[in-house]
């Protein structure tokens, strides 16, 4: 890697070839787009045009940057359209007078956007001559983001390092930093959530910016973010809620989907379902469940999967759930090294053929010097299709992403998961997350 490629916010391009001749960018630079285009992407293009005005030259003439489909007017040669055809790819062409961005994708013009802004800010206004081809190694680039504590200004600095990082997906989680209708109960006092308002203008900013959203709930499991103290008569055990309680989901479960659903236009939902305590000692040494209390029996969570599966279902809405209850260490002994990700015990295992295989799971994998990963191996050959799922430790984010990237079928791609609010004192740490996930997926397989 060169210093150049270690100070780009992009993902290092797969092929680049500059000159040593530059051209100095205008301040005043036409961007020639269809209308549509722009309407889809506002926020990227107004970033663009602010990172012109802060780096283009008052007294340079007028140039233009054209975002276009493949056009046979410009010259392209057989290195460059070898790659046009791939998801997301696009071709940026620097030019004496005009620099082109082509792609046969909406979202390929806005990677070479980002490219072309990232190298602008870079290179100071002062750009060498020359182009890049460019597309990903992994079809889905999600990022999983905490909405507590979080302003409106942090998230949309996060937001914009993601679009530079390429990923192309966004899980929205703790939804109690927001005021839902449907989430009244869960009362944060005395600090300011955001408005209804407020969280449909980031779901717009966030879609200009090309990420699809996906909001998430923690349910069934983790329900301090969920029902906490307000509604202990659903609740199974201290961290678990019941699902034979059915006005659980009349009154709470299916209230806030619908709203959250409204709000964001979403065709994926991410329902949650890890980490499903009672399996272990340390579980009541730290008091996460009362001493006596067990957990909540495998046939119960299956039950509470398939009633929000249908419901789901029924909407066109694909389900999405975290994995790490439906594989065990027992079944999986060469993975005993790679952490707690393997809490299938008790019989949860078992559950794992009787899951919807339309059901995308989310395969975390936090920590480990493990390179085979063949718990995620068993969830795509029993049909599901999967995202492998990582945090801040490099080397297993740079083992699970090339594993994914070599599966036969059914690797759907990456999530980078950051777990802390965006405005908290781990703001560093999880934009360190972003940069380097971004970089790992978008080359998966270099």
């Amino acid at each position: 890697m060169s210093s150049e490629d270690a100070n780009s916010k992009v993902p290092i391009p797969k092929i680049k070839v500059f000159t040593n001749d530059y051209i100095i960018i205008s301040h005043n630079t036409k961007l020639v787009r269809e209308e549509r285009l722009h309407r889809k992407y506002k926020a990227s293009f107004d970033s663009l045009q602010e990172t012109l005005r802060q780096n283009g030259d008052k007294g340079i003439p007028k140039l233009e940057f054209v975002f276009s489909g493949i056009q046979d007017s410009i010259p392209v040669n057989e290195k460059q359209r070898a790659y046009l055809d791939m998801p997301e790819a696009y071709l940026l062409i620097i030019g004496q007078k005009r620099i082109n961005i082509m792609s046969r994708y909406d979202q390929g013009l806005l990677n070479g956007l980002s490219t072309l802004e990232a190298l602008i800010d870079q290179y100071e206004g002062k750009l060498p001559l020359g182009w890049i081809v460019d597309y990903p190694d992994m079809e889905m680039r999600v990022l999983h983001l905490s909405l507590w504590p979080c302003t409106i200004k942090d998230f949309k600095e996060h937001i914009r390092l993601a679009r530079f990082g390429h990923y192309n997906a966004l899980i929205l989680l703790n939804h109690y930093g927001v005021g839902l209708r449907s989430l009244q109960h869960l009362n944060i006092e005395g600090k300011a959530k955001w408005s209804i308002e407020e969280f449909k203008e980031m779901v717009r900013f966030s879609k200009e910016n090309g990420m699809e959203v996906i909001p998430q709930l923690s349910l069934l499991s983790h329900q301090k973010k969920f029902i906490k103290d307000s509604h202990p008569e659903y609740m199974y055990n201290k961290a678990t809620y019941d699902p034979r309680k059915k006005q659980l989901y009349e009154k709470i479960v299916f209230p806030a989907i619908d709203e959250l659903l409204t709000l964001t236009g979403a065709t994926k939902f991410h329902i949650g379902h890890d980490e499903v305590v009672g399996w272990k000692d340390v579980h009541y040494r730290k008091k996460i469940l009362r001493k006596g209390e067990r957990q909540l029996p495998p046939e119960l969570f299956l039950q509470d999967v398939l009633t929000l599966y249908e419901y789901l279902n029924k909407k066109n809405i694909e389900t999405w759930m975290w994995g790490d209850m439906l594989v065990s260490k027992e079944e999986f002994p060469s993975m005993k090294s790679s952490g707690p990700s393997l809490n299938g015990h008790n019989g949860y295992a078992a559950l794992r053929t009787r899951i919807p295989k339309d059901i995308v799971i989310c395969a975390w994998h936090y920590q480990g010097k493990q390179v085979s990963f063949a718990s995620v191996l068993a969830f795509t050959k029993n049909g599901h299709k999967v995202l492998g799922a990582t945090w801040k430790n490099q080397e297993t984010t740079k083992n699970l992403t090339k594993y994914m990237g070599r599966l036969p079928k059914n690797g759907e791609g990456m999530i980078a998961t950051t777990w802390y609010g965006l405005s908290g004192q781990k703001k560093e740490e999880i934009q360190n997350v972003i940069k380097f996930s971004g970089e790992t997926f978008w080359n998966a397989k270099q």
